[in-house]
C-alpha cells in the first residue's frame, strides 16, 4: 500500500493543477478543523478524500485500481481513531502537500510512503496491545 501510494504521489507531482492543489489545501484544512472539533468522522473522510485527489491527480487508472483492492483489505476508519496519529495526519498531510506544490516527485513518494508505513506501524501495535493475536497460533 505504502509503495502504491507513494508511486500516485510522484506521478501527482508531476501532473496536478493548481486548482487540484487547491483543493488539497481546502481538505487539508477542513481535517485540522475536524481534529480540533473531535470529529472523528471529519477526520477519516477529509482524510480519505485528500489522499483520494492525490491518486486522482496522478491519472493512473491502473495504479490506483491496485490501491484500491489492497485497501479495501484494511480497517481504513480505524487508522486515524488509534491515538495519535489524527495528530500525525495534522503534520503529515501539509508536508505531503508542499511536496506536490514543488512539483517534487521524490519528495511527494517519500512523504507518502513514511505517512503510509507510519500509519501501519502504529495500527499493527495498538491491535497487538490489544490483544487481537493473543489466542492465534504461533503467537
Amino acid at each position: 500500500q505504502a509503495q502504491l501510494g507513494g508511486e500516485l504521489a510522484a506521478r501527482a507531482a508531476t501532473k496536478i493543477t493548481e486548482a487540484q492543489l487547491d483543493h488539497l489545501e481546502t481538505l487539508a484544512k477542513q481535517q485540522q478543523e475536524a481534529i480540533d472539533a473531535g470529529d472523528e468522522e471529519g477526520m477519516v473522510d477529509h482524510g480519505h478524500d485528500f489522499h483520494r485527489q492525490i491518486n486522482l491527480a496522478a491519472d493512473s487508472h491502473r495504479l490506483a485500481l491496485l490501491l484500491r483492492s489492497a485497501v479495501r483489505q484494511l480497517p481504513n476508519r480505524f487508522y486515524l481513531s488509534i491515538e495519535g496519529r489524527a495528530a500525525a495526519a495534522r503534520e503529515e498531510h501539509p508536508l505531503i502537500l508542499e511536496a506536490l506544490r514543488r512539483r517534487s516527485a521524490r519528495m511527494a513518494r517519500s512523504l507518502t510512503e513514511q505517512h503510509t508505513l507510519q500509519s501501519a506501524d502504529h495500527l499493527i501495535e495498538t491491535l497487538e496491545e490489544r490483544g487481537l493475536w493473543k489466542d492465534q497460533p504461533g503467537s
